[in-house]
């Protein structure tokens, strides 16, 4: 089973998400069916970003407020003033250790977006600098007049939201079955009760394992993710499960940020090929009367 799940993760690495800054210069030198997308605050973009990057506000996918997803019709108008369609490939990059990047990359994968066509730049901005990259200043006001003066021919995007992000009644399902196997990537503090959050309650889901999404990164080589022989290391309690490829796990947080990160790593690193994000995670399960703790 092991070597089976090497085998798979290999194969995952074969054609892997995660794209390095030489990638990206090599591909914009060849063509220009590159859309480089920031995905930090506006603020951020203004002071550096990749060339011919553009804004990806984090209001457009759930950081803030409730944490949900945005919806369909958003999402489709933000990608049509892109320039975006099928022709082309969306590159991710954040300044924030892989998290904004990685949860993007999970929302436009959630409404069918191919994964061929979204990568993630491993590392993000600080392997760009690191690496001695140029960088552009251009603010995100001169940007966005940009991307609105041309008139976009090209056709009506339509998105359909699909099952890599899950609702409560899912989670339910799954734990009354007894199926899969959930993974809190909070913090020590969040996970074991002791740091509140803001919800009624402190805990977790019970049986879930806990792996902080942080140490998924490895901070001394430019924040890229680490290797999957690293994470066995790291996070051997996952292994010990013997977990199928193919069985279900569900990652979840405080508001399906951090567990969208860990739940990339699990696909694209890992190779794990059924894995799920609790999208409003303990936001919303901490605070519902009658879900069970530990």
């Amino acid at each position: 089973m092991l070597a089976r799940l090497s085998n798979l993760a290999r194969k995952a690495r074969s054609f892997s998400s995660l794209v390095s800054p030489s990638w990206i210069l090599s591909e914009q030198s060849k063509n220009d069916s590159l859309i480089v997308l920031n995905c930090d605050h506006p603020s951020e973009f203004d002071r550096g970003h990749i060339p011919a990057a553009k804004p990806f506000s984090q209001a457009f996918f759930g950081l803030k407020g409730s944490g949900g997803c945005l919806s369909e019709r958003y999402l489709e108008d933000f990608l049509q003033d892109t320039g975006y369609d099928s022709s082309k490939t969306l590159v991710l990059y954040d300044n924030k250790k892989n998290l904004l990047s990685s949860r993007a990359w999970w929302i436009l994968s959630h409404y069918g977006i191919s994964r061929e066509k979204i990568k993630v730049l491993d590392g993000g901005w600080k392997h760009w600098v690191a690496s001695g990259n140029p960088i552009e200043t251009e603010s995100a006001e001169e940007e966005s007049a940009e991307m609105n003066t041309a008139v976009n021919k090209i056709a009506r995007i339509q998105l359909s939201a699909g099952d890599k992000l899950i609702g409560l009644d899912e989670i339910q399902t799954l734990l009354n079955e007894k199926d899969g196997i959930f993974i809190d990537t909070r913090t020590e503090e969040e996970f074991s009760g002791q740091f509140l959050s803001g919800n009624a309650r402190g805990g977790h889901i019970p049986g879930a394992l806990h792996f902080e999404w942080i140490d998924a990164i490895d901070e001394k080589k430019n924040d890229t993710f680490k290797s999957e022989k690293q994470l066995r290391e790291e996070f051997p309690e996952l292994w010990k499960t013997h977990p199928d490829p193919d069985t279900p796990i569900i990652t979840y947080c405080q508001m399906g940020i951090r567990a969208a990160n860990v739940a990339f790593m699990l696909e694209e690193v890992c190779g794990f090929h059924n894995v799920k994000v609790y999208e409003k995670s303990m936001q919303e399960y901490l605070n519902r009367e009658g879900m069970h703790i530990e």
